[in-house]
C-alpha cells in the first residue's frame, strides 16, 4: 500500500473510530466486512483501491441511511 492510500485509508478508519454513536460505528463496520467477506468468498482480488472503496462505500450508506 502507498504512503497515499495508508494516509486515505487511516483517515477513512479515524472516520469512523470517532463516531459517538456505536450502533452507526458497528453498522458502518459490518458492512465494510460484509464486502470483504463476499470478495473473500468469491475469490475476487482484494487491493488497495478495494479496501478504500468499500470503506468509503459502508461509510456513504450508514450517512445515507440515517438522513
Amino acid at each position: 500500500m502507498s504512503k497515499e492510500q495508508r494516509e486515505e485509508f487511516s483517515a477513512l478508519v479515524d472516520r469512523v473510530l470517532d463516531y459517538e454513536n456505536r450502533h452507526k460505528l458497528s453498522q458502518t463496520m459490518a458492512y465494510f466486512f460484509g464486502c470483504l467477506n463476499a470478495a473473500i468468498e468469491d475469490e475476487y482480488e482484494i487491493t488497495n483501491e478495494n479496501l478504500i472503496s468499500w470503506l468509503n462505500s459502508a461509510i456513504e450508506f450508514v450517512h445515507d441511511r440515517k438522513r
